[in-house]
């Protein structure tokens, strides 16, 4: 066997997934990054380092953010897979499937052929933007001139338009009395690490978070009732994660699907020196270590999203996101006027990820 007809072989042996658990998706999300872990297969945070998109939740709960999957899909280099998995029963078969279709060098070549500039859908013309900015410009049908979003106006917040819609800073009075730059900013929802169909606007004054809002997406997929370890554990491995320690976040995911007390308790005390590590490096925010470290049999208080981001860094969203997230408050302070147009709202999406990705690698905030 030649190099060319070895190497497929070679490059799909350890695939890089960029993970995305859909509203509602998180029992199916855990069970494919067991199987993940049990193949060896790495997580892509950005997708433009992944190999493949792979959705967890049923068919109509990824239907609700499928524009933003469409975005995501649009990143990914090639060669490039796409696919969902509805039931834990599947991912086996998903997997083996995804394999096959790495190795696929024909269906590659005429995916790279037929491909064009994809990301373009999603941005503004060019030259709209530098001679009108937003104002009066039509987004697939909605009209952005003043528009009001959950109460928010982009030209209050985001000033002009620079060339390809990326919105500029606008002004607010700070604490001090001062003006201030600020810009909004989005999150989710289909960020790997993410609760599923979570949405968070952000209005960043610097690098703080001047003022937070939140909506649900797919408010028909609730998540399925769990068991506190479970969702303790879960959390434990997300923010160990995106904290930058993967071998921790495994081990996590491993006493996470133990399923065993026994294994649970022992794991208490190498937990707490492990967020003390990270708490010593200042990699970890004091309340994200300490929810960490609750007792998940004691009963938990739900925790207000914009109470728990509000004046914090924008450093530590994330995190305090991925350590809270089994204690979330399933409300919502704001209500998207174009929450039904899902293009829409990933169109605005766009605006930051295809600038972001030319200095994070395809990095992207969904």
């Amino acid at each position: 066997m030649g190099l060319m007809q070895r190497w497929p072989r070679w490059a799909s042996a350890r695939p890089h997934v960029y993970l995305v658990e859909a509203p509602g998706g998180a029992y199916v999300r855990r069970a494919v990054e067991s199987a993940l872990d049990a193949r060896g297969w790495h997580r892509s945070e950005a997708p433009g380092q992944a190999d493949v998109l792979l959705a967890a939740g049923d068919a109509d709960a990824i239907s609700v953010i499928s524009g933003h999957l469409d975005l995501v899909w649009s990143q990914l280099p090639g060669p490039r897979v796409r696919r969902h998995v509805a039931d834990a029963s599947a991912i086996g078969p998903a997997l083996d499937e995804i394999s096959r279709a790495l190795r696929d060098t024909q269906r590659h070549a005429d995916d790279a052929r037929s491909r064009e500039d994809e990301v373009a859908r999603w941005l503004e013309d060019d030259d709209e933007g530098r001679n009108g900015g937003s104002e009066g410009h039509d987004h697939g049908g909605h009209d952005d001139g003043g528009h009001q979003h959950g109460g928010h106006d982009h030209n209050e917040h985001g000033g002009g338009m620079a060339p390809s819609g990326i919105p500029l800073a606008g002004g607010a009075d700070d604490r001090d009395g001062l003006e201030m730059d600020q810009l909004v900013h989005t999150l989710g929802p289909v960020l790997p690490l993410w609760p599923g169909g979570l949405v968070v606007r952000l209005t960043l004054a610097g690098d703080m978070l001047a003022d937070v809002q939140h909506r649900w997406l797919g408010g028909d997929h609730e998540p399925a009732p769990q068991e506190a370890a479970t969702a303790h554990w879960d959390a434990v491995a997300a923010a160990f994660a995106l904290a930058g320690d993967e071998r921790t976040a495994r081990w996590a995911r491993g006493v996470r699907d133990a399923d065993d007390s026994a294994t649970t308790d022992s794991a208490a005390a190498t937990l707490r020196r492990r967020v003390a590590g990270l708490s010593r490096l200042r990699a970890l925010p004091s309340d994200a270590a300490a929810a960490l470290l609750a007792d998940p049999a004691q009963p938990w208080d739900r925790v207000d999203i914009p109470a728990l981001l509000r004046g914090r860094d924008l450093a530590d969203a994330r995190l305090l996101l991925a350590a809270f997230a089994p204690r979330l408050r399933r409300d919502s302070s704001f209500d998207d006027q174009d929450g039904g147009h899902d293009d829409h709202t990933a169109r605005h999406a766009g605006h930051a990820v295809h600038h972001a990705g030319h200095h994070e690698g395809g990095h992207h905030h969904g």
